[in-house]
Parts: C-alpha cells; sequence; structure tokens
C-alpha cells in the first residue's frame, strides 16, 4: 500500500480539519513522502527479513514494548524506506516458502 504525493493531506479535502491537515504535513515530513513523493504505508505478506526488522532494537525491542507502540514503530519504519528498498523487499522471494527450522530441517526438502 503506497501513498503517492509530497503532501498527502490538505484542508477542507473530504472533511478534513485544518488541524489534521497540519498534523498530517508534520508526518509527512518525517516519512519518505517529503524526499521521493511517496511513502510505503502497509505491506501484506512481508518477506521473511522485513518481518524480522524490529524497529524498537535501540530502546529495548519489542517483547519488551506494548502492542500499539510496537505497531506504531513499525509503520513508521515503513513509512521512511526508500524506493530501492521498498522494491528488493517485493521482489525478495529468495525465503519462500518460509525456513522451517533446525527441527524439521532432516526430514524437508528445499
Amino acid at each position: 500500500d503506497i501513498k503517492v504525493g509530497q503532501k498527502t493531506a490538505q484542508a477542507g479535502w473530504q472533511g478534513k480539519s485544518r488541524m489534521a491537515a497540519a498534523r498530517q504535513g508534520i508526518v509527512d515530513g518525517f516519512t519518505n513522502s517529503s524526499a521521493e513523493g511517496f511513502r510505503l504505508e502497509g505491506f501484506d505478506n512481508r518477506p521473511p527479513v522485513l518481518a524480522s526488522m524490529d524497529p524498537l532494537l535501540d530502546v529495548g525491542g519489542t517483547e519488551k514494548a506494548k502492542e500499539k507502540t510496537v505497531k506504531k514503530a513499525q509503520r513508521i519504519m515503513l513509512q521512511r524506506l526508500p524506493a530501492s528498498d521498498i522494491l528488493a523487499h517485493f521482489i525478495d522471494v529468495h525465503q519462500e516458502p518460509a525456513d522451517p527450522g533446525e527441527a524439521k530441517l532432516e526430514s524437508t526438502m528445499a
């Protein structure tokens, strides 16, 4: 899910208030919208390398954080990805299907 445009909110457009548009303008400044004119909002069926990224690693990891905080941090991580990284993760199929793990390695054929 990619949101296109350097400015992704306009006051008065579909009932958006000036305050909500200003708040969205601040978000746009921190994301890839201001640099490349679009940002990644969501990613269904993420490849394992993208799913394993922990945006809260520097502050103790996702295990210690609340679910809402983890969700927001992952969303911000996606919104800041440059186009080259988005494309690299989109075409990443080298680990499909998922790694079976050490326990099933002897009985699973690649």
